[in-house]
């Protein structure tokens, strides 16, 4: 099935859509100390998603590129609330993941490569889940399982509204949907370990 080019507008914009509201109950439960997102995620996250937008523009992206620079907006933002309102204390596996998070970083500007700035960007937002995920197993009750959900199906969206497929267009979100999908799923098999409701 080929998807028209207004189609993939419309598709684009209802994954930012998805982006901008998924992100609401997300920062309510900030707010009333229902969720507290870890620091060091957020900031990797925060960065190697404008990298890989920077990247997906540059490769002709198009309107696939919507979900993604509404993502960098919202997680920026919950970045900043996680500092004031979410888990700060890092262990020294998080500083790792921080540090080698960071360091990549100048490696994809000497490469001036996009194919290079997303493999790297999609390492470093890999990395990013870590310090999520060990917390997540800790305490799954300080997640939301519908925003990573509803997350994972925003980048999906995004890859149908692509304009032009390539590595440097599909590779970052998809493995991001990946990466959400699997949290999802350690959410939702620790709390019913833990026989935690949410």
């Amino acid at each position: 099935m080929i998807v028209t080019e207004s189609a993939k507008e419309i598709i684009g914009a209802i994954a930012a859509a998805i982006d901008l509201f998924s992100a609401l109950p997300y920062v309510w439960g900030i707010f009333y100390g229902k969720t507290r997102p870890h620091s060091f995620s957020w900031l990797i996250w925060a960065t190697s998603m404008a990298i890989a937008l920077s990247a997906q523009i540059a490769g002709g992206g198009g309107a696939g590129t919507w979900a993604l620079a509404m993502g960098v907006a919202t997680t920026s933002f919950v970045f900043f609330l996680s500092l004031k309102l979410g888990e700060r204390r890092g262990s020294r596996f998080d500083w790792i993941c921080l540090l080698t998070a960071l360091l990549a970083i100048p490696l994809w500007a000497a490469t001036n490569d996009p194919t290079w700035a997303v493999l790297l960007v999609t390492f470093i937002d890999l990395a990013g889940y870590a310090p999520t995920y060990r917390k997540s197993w800790n305490h799954p009750d300080q997640e939301l399982a519908l925003m990573w959900g509803l997350a994972a199906l925003k980048f999906i969206l995004g890859i149908i509204a692509l304009q032009h497929y390539s590595i440097v267009t599909w590779l970052y979100p998809g493995m991001i949907a990946t990466a959400n999908t699997v949290l999802v799923i350690l959410l939702i098999t620790r709390r019913r370990a833990l026989k935690i409701s949410v």
